[in-house]
């Protein structure tokens, strides 16, 4: 089970799901003193900021080229033991506007207000208009197990009894190598 409340104070969209998908959208909040001052207070103003357009009586956060912009949604989260959140891009915000999802992990026991951390990759100011959606949510369940850190035997007494795996330690793509 995943429940959202709507922090008091910001004006957002709930987050929403369409039947059968994975993620669930988030919304960034509608102009209002709540949203600006918590948006001020996470984002630096050479990177993101909030203006306003006169000609459509708007207003839009702004995100230098290669800053990024840590949105506060204005939505709390109350998951399931063993199920956390991950945001993952838009598609649409990723291949048009070049955003790609930084900080991006929901913890269940996390208490305070989701925030969407995209980074604007590109060399051009991007704009993010207020209200629209800006990255989806996708339940994950992990494994809690207890971890142990061995420090007193060799790393092939440490492998020994691996059957499941042939990998080594050539690291990136060195599976697909042949020597």
């Amino acid at each position: 089970m995943i429940k959202f409340l709507i922090e008091p104070g910001f004006d957002v969209k709930p987050p929403q799901r369409e039947a059968g998908n994975a993620g669930i959208d988030f919304f960034v909040p509608n102009y209002n003193e709540t949203f600006v001052e918590a948006f001020n207070a996470k984002n630096n103003p050479l990177n993101a900021c909030i203006k306003y357009n006169e000609e459509t009586n708007t207003y839009f956060i702004l995100v230098a080229p290669h800053g990024d912009a840590n949105i506060p949604s204005g939505i709390h989260s109350y998951i399931n033991e063993n199920t956390g959140l991950i945001a993952v891009n838009k598609s649409g915000i990723a291949s048009k506007k070049k955003f790609t999802t930084g900080a991006c992990l929901v913890d269940p026991n996390y208490q305070g207000i989701i925030h969407c951390h995209v980074m604007n990759t590109s060399d051009q100011v991007q704009i993010i208009e207020l209200g629209t959606k800006i990255v989806q949510f996708v339940p994950y369940f992990f494994d809690t197990t207890e971890i142990e850190v061995v420090s007193d035997m060799t790393k092939e007494d440490f492998y020994a009894d691996m059957t499941f795996n042939n990998r080594g330690d050539g690291a990136f793509g060195s599976t697909t190598l042949t020597h």
